[in-house]
């Protein structure tokens, strides 16, 4: 049903809050996928989402003011995930440093399965929500479906479901 996001006033309830709205439309076209990373400006946190069927991505900026619907950066990039189904379960996750955004598809497979496995691993500019250079690694016979970066952002590390393993 896409994206949507709600509005706590932490003030209320002595301090445990109160919901002022909720299930407000952010974007319809939406996946599992959604992620947030701090602006470079040490304040502000970006929303990532990638648009179902799509390698449109949107980075939304939420400020103190609070979420800037009509404020979002579009990037066009890297391959279409979920082109099946069945292939609509992944992650998107950033680096703690603002660098970099990895993307995991977890395929649809079978024994007559021809779904390419595949992560995606992109630049990110913490400071516009500019995308940028995509790259599309596959590592044959490995299904990934969750990643995640060191606290340091210099290692990624991949599950692999299927065989309960992990790959860094």
């Amino acid at each position: 049903n896409g994206y949507n996001y709600s509005i706590v006033d932490i003030t209320q309830d002595g301090g445990l809050g109160n919901v002022i709205s909720k299930n407000n439309p952010l974007w319809a076209s939406g996946t599992e996928r959604i992620t947030a990373v701090r602006h470079a400006n040490g304040t502000d946190i970006w929303i990532i989402t990638n648009d179902k069927e799509s390698n449109i991505f949107r980075a939304w900026p939420l400020t103190c003011a609070g979420l800037q619907i009509n404020s979002s950066v579009v990037s066009t990039i890297g391959p279409v995930m979920n082109q099946h189904a069945l292939m609509g379960v992944g992650v998107m996750k950033a680096s703690p440093d603002g660098q970099f955004l990895c993307q995991t598809d977890f395929p649809f497979s079978d024994a007559n399965s021809t779904n390419a496995n595949y992560f995606q691993l992109f630049d990110f500019n913490n400071a516009t929500g500019v995308l940028s250079n995509a790259r599309q690694i596959s590592m044959p016979s490995s299904q990934y479906n969750h990643c995640e970066f060191s606290p340091d952002s210099k290692l990624l590390y991949l599950t692999r479901k299927n065989n309960k393993m992990l790959d860094q």
